[in-house]
Parts: structure tokens; sequence; C-alpha cells
């Protein structure tokens, strides 16, 4: 965390706006990995504003920005304006590559919105992307991964968790992503 805030103080002194965001985003990043999601989502809704505002910070960020707040939010139990911000976050999502990033998050909205055999679809589909590709998890994804797999483990009988589980490794990453997404 003192790095990021090294990084966001030089930033203002040379009055680097880009630099400061992306300062901003490991500080939001920390506080949800140490479980301080309220601050986690200030900073993230701090941040929402700060790009919406100027097109040069938008610009290779929003993905990033709309998809960490919608995941705070979804932990916090805020899943309405979590689901609108995966929603408005989503293209940008996808135009990056970035939509394997986004799957356990997804996975936990759709859980929460009362989804559970979707969202053990989409963790499937992750698990299987993660344990055949070159992907890692950050600590923060690996946090919600965990939270993810307790719930369904409970919710489901072992049974059933494997049978979505595999039906969620035939999945394409966007069309499990849209799982969480749809109506």
């Amino acid at each position: 965390m003192r790095d990021a805030e090294e990084q966001l103080r030089l930033a203002t002194t040379l009055y680097d706006k880009r630099m400061a965001v992306l300062a901003l985003i490991h500080l939001e990043q920390s506080a949800a990995a140490l479980g301080r999601l309220e601050e986690s989502v200030t900073r993230g809704r701090d941040l929402a504003t700060r790009i919406r505002h100027d097109r040069f910070l938008r610009s290779g960020i929003e993905n990033i920005v709309l998809s960490n707040l919608s995941m705070s939010l979804t932990q916090m139990g805020k899943i309405d304006e979590a689901l609108e911000l995966a929603r408005r976050g989503y293209p940008s999502v996808e135009r990056a590559g970035r939509v394997l990033d986004l799957l356990d998050p997804y996975a936990l909205l759709a859980f929460k919105r009362g989804r559970i055999d979707d969202a053990a679809r989409i963790l499937g589909r992750a698990e299987m992307r993660i344990a055949t590709g070159n992907h890692r998890r950050e600590v923060v994804e690996q946090n919600v991964r965990d939270e993810l797999m307790r719930s369904l483990r409970a919710a489901l009988s072992p049974d059933e968790f494997s049978r979505l589980m595999k039906e969620g490794e035939a999945l394409g990453d966007e069309e499990a992503a849209r799982l969480a997404l749809r109506e």
C-alpha cells in the first residue's frame, strides 16, 4: 500500500492524472484484498466519477474500475448496483479481452442473485480455464472464488455441484459471463 500511496503523491506532484488513477486503483484493490469493502467501494466510486468526466482516463481503465467496484458491491450484498455496473462495464471488459478475469466475480453475482446453478456453471468455466491456461487469480479474485466455493458447496449436493461445474467447462468465457448478466 505504501508504494501506491507514494505513487499517488508523485502523480499529484507531477499533475499526472493517469498515474494518479492507477495508484488509486492499487489502493482500492488493496482495501478489497484486506476485506475493507466500504473503503474499496468509496475509492471505486471516486474512480468511476473521475473516469466518467475525463475521456483520456477512461481509455483502457474503464473495464478495471467498473469491474472492481461491481465486485466489491457484490461482496457487500449491494446486488442491484453491482449488476448495473457489471452490465455497464461488460462491453469494455470484452473489448479488452479480460472476460476470464471476471468469471469468479460474475459467478458470485449470479449466486447472490439466486442463480445458484448458473453460478456453479460460471465457476466451472473459470476453474477449467485457469487449470488449463497460463493464468492465476489475484488475491481479491481468489477471495471471491473461495467465498463462492463455500456457498455453492453448502447450497448444492456434491453430485449436482459436479454436474453443473462440468456443464460450465463446456461454455465459452463470454457465454458464461452472460449467464450472470442476463435478466
